[in-house]
């Protein structure tokens, strides 16, 4: 059973599978085995209450870029990955990927990944929950999430 951190706070859950939660306490507990994050071009992390731009695709879609990142005790290799978006209680997308992170530094990256949005203007201008969660081949988990404004077209 994976138990919330600080829940609805944005500072991530702890990594069940291991034997208990992780905390990052080598460096007073900042370092997440999860993050989520924005950008088209690298990792941006986000914070609670920050706007992010729908983008119109080329194709005639809209979306949010999203982003992740993570850390031991969580293995990047084939990983899965599980962005969605939440208002009101309803998921207004829901999009999983598997795939194999890039080593940054001391945490595995992945960014562009698309947060593909079937009705754009239920969530424009309003506070969502942009959700991560992670599972990887030992089963190990660990979850993160912000509350972002999505604006633009």
């Amino acid at each position: 059973m994976t138990v919330p951190l600080a829940c609805g706070t944005g500072r991530g859950m702890p990594v069940d599978g291991d034997g208990g939660p992780s905390d990052g306490a080598a460096d007073g507990g900042l370092a997440r085995p999860v993050e989520i994050g924005t950008g088209a071009e690298a990792f941006e992390p986000l914070s609670d209450g920050q706007t992010l731009p729908i983008i119109a695709g080329p194709q005639g879609g809209f979306h949010l870029w999203a982003a992740a990142r993570v850390r031991e005790p969580i293995d990047p290799e084939n990983l899965s990955l599980r962005f969605r978006v939440l208002l009101d209680g309803g998921t207004q997308s829901d999009n999983t990927w598997k795939l194999s992170l890039v080593q940054n530094g001391d945490a595995w990256e992945w960014f562009a990944l698309t947060e593909v949005l079937s009705n754009p203007d239920a969530v424009r201008g309003k506070e969502v929950e942009f959700r991560l969660d992670v599972t990887d081949t030992a089963g190990r988990t660990a979850s993160d999430a912000r509350r972002i404004i999505p604006v633009g077209p």
